[in-house]
């Protein structure tokens, strides 16, 4: 019996020091403080503290335990409760292997990576961001602004696949969703959707998809940078190549070739350097060039200067 009760006060919670002292008390009825050595005071105030004995004038005596038992039970249950609520708050910091959106950094195949951006951009709510030639996945569904930053390169060939409804009235709202911009090179292939998830293609397929995490962070970074390095282009679709050259960029060209300044050249054609940059990066679409050195050499190969 003795060993029951030890069990049975140690589930409760109650130390193993007090759990054996117990029975000795109900044993005798009544202990003196004074005439135990310091360990089993210590354990005999704990049976008092926990309301299954009672001190009067020093001396210890047992009292009935239904009220205390169930007392320490409900404060068992709330400390299980507490460790169960812990358990699972590792779980979700460490444990967990991270999902789109959610915090962490994982790499997955394509199928999985353009069904998770797929989704993001169903449910964005601030924008997508892309550094890329091509979509990972249709764009359409995205209700909020899209930004795309591709190359020269690209722009003729690849520029309608990021925006197919650009053909519609802009009365509708669509063409204000989309801006593109022309850079020369491009240092990754990264879609962002809002502030919450980056897609980055990798070798042979793979994707790395990140959450709310410093490397996102370091992403956004990236694309702001290559954002305002890039030259904006027309919500239009991109000239034809075989279109004859406008009189105003063989002016450009040709105080490209002799080294002017930008601001100079902006002076002399009466425009703003967002529509230079617009106008060079038309320009390099149609040549291939992919920076202005190169332009200008076409330029001249091509008979416009």
């Amino acid at each position: 019996m003795t060993h029951s009760v030890e069990h049975a006060l140690r589930v409760l919670g109650v130390s193993g020091a007090a759990a054996r002292s117990y029975p000795a008390l109900l044993d005798r009825h009544r202990i003196p403080l004074d005439e135990v050595d310091p360990e089993q005071r210590g354990a005999l105030t704990e049976l008092v503290d926990a309301g299954l004995a009672v001190e009067s004038g020093g001396v210890v005596t047992p009292r009935n335990p239904t009220a205390s038992v169930k007392v320490l039970v409900d404060e068992r249950l709330a400390g299980i409760d507490r460790a169960a609520r812990r358990l699972t708050d590792l779980y979700e910091q460490f444990g967990r292997a991270p999902g789109p959106g959610e915090h962490g950094v994982e790499l997955v195949d394509t199928a999985t990576a353009s069904t998770r951006l797929r989704a993001a951009v169903r449910r964005a709510g601030r924008h997508v961001r892309v550094l890329d030639n091509e979509p990972f996945v249709d764009l359409e569904p995205a209700p909020v602004p899209i930004s795309v930053v591709h190359t020269a390169q690209s722009f003729g060939r690849r520029y309608r696949a990021f925006a197919p409804w650009q053909a519609g009235s802009a009365h509708d709202g669509r063409a204000r969703r989309f801006e593109g911009r022309l850079l020369d090179t491009l240092p990754i292939r990264l879609h962002l959707v809002d502030d919450e998830t980056g897609f980055v293609a990798g070798p042979a397929g793979a994707f790395v998809v990140t959450g709310r995490t410093p490397v996102l962070d370091a992403l956004t970074n990236v694309f702001l940078v290559c954002w305002n390095l890039a030259a904006p282009v027309s919500a239009d679709a991109p000239e034809d190549p075989r279109a004859p050259l406008r009189a105003t960029d063989r002016r450009l060209l040709l105080m490209l070739n002799g080294g002017l300044s930008d601001d100079a050249i902006c002076d002399a054609l009466g425009m703003g350097r967002r529509t230079l940059y617009r106008r060079l990066g038309v320009l390099r679409a149609r040549t291939g060039a992919r920076n202005r050195f190169q332009l200008a050499t076409r330029a001249v190969r091509e008979g416009w200067i």
